[in-house]
């Protein structure tokens, strides 16, 4: 279906910008020399761009499915209210469901799943502070001499 096609365009996506970064890496100093730079600067933003474009889709399909088709946390919601009410005797008001709704809407965002998410993007940020300060780094001399380099 639609989740299938989506993930699969954006798995070949991700495939095409990470051999592009890959060749990148693997050519820097041709790069550098011939001055290439925004070429592949371009190229590089353009594919990331499109793989946003389909992750994002990607991420709204799962939305969807996911509020449509998972009744456990909708089933434990309603046993936690109706306890709330009939077993402990307390009357349902308008700030308590408001509560139980934010709480539901919490569960459905999968909350908990948030501190990996943030230990990823900190991962992932130190990799590009390092690749980029790679990148950035300028040679002296011009005769390519590796133990010459220095940061720009």
């Amino acid at each position: 279906g639609w989740l299938e096609e989506t993930t699969k365009q954006r798995g070949e996506k991700a495939e095409h910008h990470a051999q592009m970064v890959a060749e990148v890496v693997s050519a820097v100093k041709a790069i550098k020399y011939g001055g290439w730079e925004e070429q592949f600067e371009s190229r590089i933003l353009t594919s990331k761009e499109e793989e946003l474009v389909l992750t994002r889709r990607c991420g709204r399909l799962l939305a969807s499915l996911n509020v449509c088709a998972n009744p456990t946390v909708d089933l434990i919601s309603f046993v936690v209210v109706s306890l709330h009410v009939l077993a402990m005797g307390v009357p349902l008001t308008p700030s308590t469901l408001a509560a139980y709704w934010v709480l539901l809407a919490l569960l459905h965002g999968k909350i908990f799943e948030f501190p990996e998410n943030v230990r990823s993007y900190a991962e992932a940020s130190e990799a590009i502070d390092r690749f980029q300060a790679f990148l950035n780094r300028v040679e002296v001399g011009g005769h390519g001499n590796e133990s010459e380099m220095k940061r720009g």
